[in-house]
């Protein structure tokens, strides 16, 4: 698909997939990441939703840890990269609640 709008190259895929590998290893966790197409006032966006699980050691099931969604034109994000990143250390900070009140390991 192409464009006549001149973007920017940016971070490539490997940038994003190596800032979400070190977060699931530094976290002990599985991201997923998902977009969603929505429509506000009558103009096209993009709504980011990331998951963070763990892996339950007796059903081998993942166990819902923490999440993050946002609509990426209502932050003013303009590469997927930077609203990524966002979403991240909104989990992180999720993840370091849970820990310090104790209902996270």
């Amino acid at each position: 698909m192409g464009s006549s709008k001149n973007y920017s190259a940016g971070a490539g895929v490997t940038d994003v997939a190596h800032i979400m590998l070190a977060f699931q290893e530094i976290n002990s966790c599985i991201l997923s990441v998902s977009l969603e197409v929505t429509m506000r006032s009558g103009a096209p966006g993009l709504s980011v939703k990331i998951l963070s699980f763990t892996i339950d050691r007796v059903t081998a099931e993942r166990v819902p840890l923490a999440s993050s969604q946002f609509g990426l034109s209502q932050h003013g994000f303009k590469t997927l990269e930077a609203a990524i990143i966002y979403g991240l250390y909104q989990i992180d900070a999720k993840i370091a609640a849970a820990e310090m009140e104790g209902t996270k390991p």
